[in-house]
């Protein structure tokens, strides 16, 4: 029996550390602690007629317990991880590196897609920082950091900074320097998940960077310039109407609307993009991935953030 492969999300989940302060601060019931269980492949061959069952002594079969599900198949040296020793490893770090006052109120997201051979846990924290743009429109911005396990070969483990925008809950990846990422080979060690509160205070230097952004203002034919350079035109319309294009500047037309004619709509306007499907909808083979598409549309926009075109465009040296 096979499970669904439906994207699954969790509603906001609130941690409360009113009362006993040492109980553990995060959710420990969810539909992402599933367990997986190792086995040997094995298939039938006909044999003088007859079928004789095989096994692969260099492979293992990763096989979700409570579906039955398949979820990928390695070689004998794949170290597998289960969701809850990763995501509370994380947790443990959080609690070792932060006071439990700060840990008060991070919301929890928790994401599984196709069937469990991916699984996600999202935590945002409660402190924001804010931003005034040229308009005088105030957006508060709030870090958050991104567990990902898998178990079909398709990513490593990691754990992702970045952070969010809590007026339109625009979501964007740091820098590659903001990932921890590590391969499940034989020497796979959770206790290389140390690094987290590097990343913290890198949060903090970049809100710097984005308030510059909030007071600088771009001229629309220079935006429209990015847009063509950095996204695919594409044939296929997104709604029957408009292109690729079309949309990106409907779309920064609509955050001037509100933010300002400056660089932070331009980066508001892409990271709609890479953060809903409402208006840029996914295609029906990747509706039951829709939280490792929206990352991936993520990276790609935190690419041409670092890109020279757009710096050109933000007046912000290389």
């Amino acid at each position: 029996m096979y499970g669904n492969t439906n994207d699954y999300i969790t509603d906001d989940i609130n941690i409360n550390l009113s009362g006993d302060k040492s109980m553990y601060p995060f959710p420990t019931d969810s539909e992402i602690f599933y367990n997986v269980t190792e086995y040997k492949p094995m298939w039938l061959e006909e044999v003088y007629g007859t079928a004789h069952p095989h096994t692969d002594p260099d492979m293992k079969m990763l096989v979700r317990d409570d579906t039955q599900e398949v979820l990928g198949y390695h070689k004998k040296d794949y170290s597998t991880v289960q969701n809850r020793d990763l995501f509370q490893h994380i947790e443990r770090e959080m609690i070792n590196n932060f006071d439990l006052l700060e840990l008060e109120h991070v919301t929890v997201h928790d994401h599984l897609s196709k069937g469990g051979k991916s699984a996600a846990r999202e935590y945002r924290f409660p402190k924001t920082e804010s931003l005034i743009t040229n308009n005088g429109h105030k957006t508060d911005i709030q870090l958050r950091a991104i567990g990902w396990n898998c178990f079909d070969g398709s990513a490593k483990c990691k754990i992702i900074f970045g952070d969010i925008d809590m007026f339109c809950m625009n979501g964007m990846v740091l820098g590659e320097k903001d990932i921890i990422a590590k391969k499940r080979t034989k020497n796979f060690n959770l206790n290389d998940f140390t690094s987290l509160e590097k990343s913290f205070e890198n949060f903090k230097s970049k809100i710097d960077l984005y308030r510059e952004w909030a007071q600088t203002r771009v001229n629309i034919a220079d935006v429209e310039a990015l847009f063509a350079k950095s996204f695919k035109n594409g044939k296929k319309k997104n709604d029957g109407t408009f292109s690729n294009l079309e949309m990106f500047l409907k779309q920064f037309k609509e955050e001037c609307s509100v933010r300002g004619q400056n660089v932070w709509s331009v980066v508001s306007a892409m990271t709609t993009y890479s953060s809903h499907t409402d208006q840029w909808t996914l295609d029906k083979r990747s509706k039951d991935n829709e939280f490792g598409v929206l990352y991936r549309r993520q990276k790609d926009v935190q690419k041409i953030m670092n890109s020279e075109a757009f710096r050109e465009l933000a007046k912000v040296a290389a």
